[in-house]
């Protein structure tokens, strides 16, 4: 998990949990990138995109993640126990990104109120 910033904000998921975020840079943008290579083995299609969503969310949520519910730790996801780890992970995502949307100037209205 990354450091504490002053620009961390919370994103609450239903039935998992409050995260914590750090506000996503340029930097994170490229890491991001290269932990879904690293992960996927260089799974892109053939216009350089992506080809595997829920690993996409893995790296997202591994490069921006500073805090998260103790029920949620990606380090310890046991995918032969644990059937809705993929669908967990994406809910997150999902919720991350909904509140980044928020953060634009015609983007949504925000999740919740209360972060940075």
């Amino acid at each position: 998990m990354r450091k504490s910033h002053g620009t961390d904000f919370h994103v609450d998921v239903e039935n998992i949990g409050r995260f914590t975020f750090g506000r996503r840079t340029m930097r994170d943008v490229f890491l991001i990138r290269g932990e879904y290579n690293r992960l996927s083995n260089g799974n892109y299609n053939e216009d350089g995109l992506a080809v595997d969503m829920g690993c996409w969310a893995i790296a997202t949520l591994s490069v921006l993640l500073v805090e998260s519910p103790a029920t949620f730790d990606l380090d310890k996801v046991d995918p032969l126990t644990d059937d809705t780890w993929e669908d967990k992970a994406a809910k997150v995502f999902s919720a991350l990104r909904d509140m980044e949307l928020s953060f634009r100037a015609n983007g949504k209205d925000p999740v919740q109120k209360g972060g940075p």
